[in-house]
């Protein structure tokens, strides 16, 4: 466990270390050689972290063929299995939910998903599937003490193609995880540490809360253009009106005048970032289209009216952007590309860039059915109390009001979005903003 955690903590931890402020840094350690390396979590952290955090921390450790599944708990028991997935299984959950991306999903290659062929009237095939996987991600040992537990947590640290997976939709006996559990995911139980660690230093410190940042549904020119490495791509954007009523609810729940159409810019998130400055933004939420590019991962982005806000430009975004919550209303942004010790994609590049969570997405999402589900999150986030409302029982009460429905009950509706990072819910400081704002006027 500690040598898996070292290797998936590795580049991704060392990078956020430019923007997470920590005291775990090193200099030329362990087999990488780096100039600064970020000391990983020993395993008295790791049992730590699912102690303080009150979670049962379910790891998926990649090794060959084969997944060694390890359950660690806040009583420090730690509880070990093997999984072996038969050929072809994830294969036909790729092409049963509009991934949008083909059978070699960890290695390259893209493909438009036709949902013309998605039944969305039954999901009992799709469950059949999920039932089916739940019994070979969750072996016995593992099953059974996730079931026996009388925790509301469960964390996810996947490995490999696992960061591919809606574990909130895998089912174990006949229910959906996200029926039993408040589901969150870790890129590596270090990476969690830099990220609660940054929240603490801003939330006790002397650091100001800005105002929040909502940005939809820009306006592109067509087509819209790409600059990458290996040559320019194009693509025809079409029109996203549910993303600019969406920006606008939440830009009334957040207290916040979003930016629309033209002013939906790079340009304006950095200038209302204030980068290189003490304070920080609670919550930065984008409508818009998100395009992932498997073949070049750091070129995946979330489109906007001056161009791409691509992976790459955050990877490589020295100054930081001091952000607590991401919210990414957009197709595709939880993917991206398997690397040895981590995911090259969007939700990564924006925790090095400087957030402390992200909420992404899996597949290609609704506009209508998002704009319901964001709302409802952001509802429960900023109605239940920082104290008691954390992000993953936000979304996870959010995503039960769309399942209790019968007409968005298929996963497809709800269960592409997940919380990677901390859990911490910024209404607090939210409300501290207001307040101050409140005061001058």
């Amino acid at each position: 466990l500690v040598a898996s955690e070292e290797t998936c903590s590795r580049a991704l931890s060392d990078w956020m270390a430019r923007t997470h402020l920590t005291n775990r840094l090193l200099l030329r350690q362990g087999f990488t050689g780096s100039v600064g390396e970020v000391h990983p979590a020993t395993l008295e952290e790791i049992v730590h972290a699912a102690k303080s955090t009150q979670s049962l921390i379910l790891f998926f450790i990649a090794i060959e063929e084969s997944f060694h599944v390890c359950l660690v708990a806040p009583n420090s028991e730690i509880i070990w299995d093997k999984a072996k997935l038969p050929d072809g299984l994830l294969e036909q959950l790729f092409q049963s939910l509009p991934y949008g991306i083909d059978s070699i999903i960890g290695s390259g290659g893209v493909r438009s998903f036709d949902m013309f062929f998605l039944d969305l009237s039954s999901s009992r095939k799709l469950d059949d599937l999920l039932d089916e996987l739940g019994r070979r991600l969750l072996p016995p040992k593992i099953a059974g003490a996730i079931q026996a537990s009388p925790l509301e947590r469960l964390v996810i640290v996947p490995g490999g193609e696992m960061q591919f997976m809606p574990f909130c939709c895998i089912r174990l006996g006949s229910k959906y995880l996200v029926e039993r559990f408040e589901l969150t995911y870790w890129p590596s139980v270090t990476a969690w540490i830099l990220c609660d660690h940054q929240i603490k230093l801003w939330r006790n410190g002397q650091d100001e809360a800005l105002a929040s940042v909502v940005l939809g549904a820009p306006l592109f020119e067509s087509p819209f253009k790409v600059p990458r490495q290996v040559g320019d791509r194009k693509y025809d954007l079409p029109g996203l009106a549910g993303a600019g009523s969406e920006a606008q609810i939440i830009g009334s729940r957040l207290g916040v005048e979003p930016l629309l159409r033209e002013h939906a810019t790079i340009a304006s998130l950095l200038d209302a970032c204030r980068h290189g400055q003490s304070g920080f933004v609670p919550i930065v939420h984008i409508a818009s289209h998100g395009i992932l590019d498997m073949t070049a991962p750091e070129d995946s982005f979330v489109a906007l009216a001056d161009g791409p806000l691509t992976a790459r430009f955050l990877y490589n975004f020295d100054a930081g952007l001091r952000i607590d919550l991401v919210v990414l209303s957009a197709c595709q942004t939880g993917l991206g590309r398997l690397h040895p010790d981590s995911l090259i994609g969007l939700t990564n590049a924006f925790l090095v860039a400087g957030a402390c969570s992200v909420m992404s997405t899996l597949w290609q999402v609704s506009d209508e059915q998002t704009r319901g589900l964001i709302a409802a999150f952001y509802d429960l986030l900023l109605q239940g109390g920082a104290a008691t409302m954390t992000l993953s029982r936000a979304l996870t009460q959010a995503q039960r009001r769309l399942l209790a429905d019968p007409a968005t009950s298929h996963p497809y509706y709800w269960a592409a979005f997940k919380i990677t990072g901390a859990d911490d819910n910024p209404s607090a400081v939210l409300q501290e903003h207001r307040s101050q704002k409140t005061k001058v006027s």
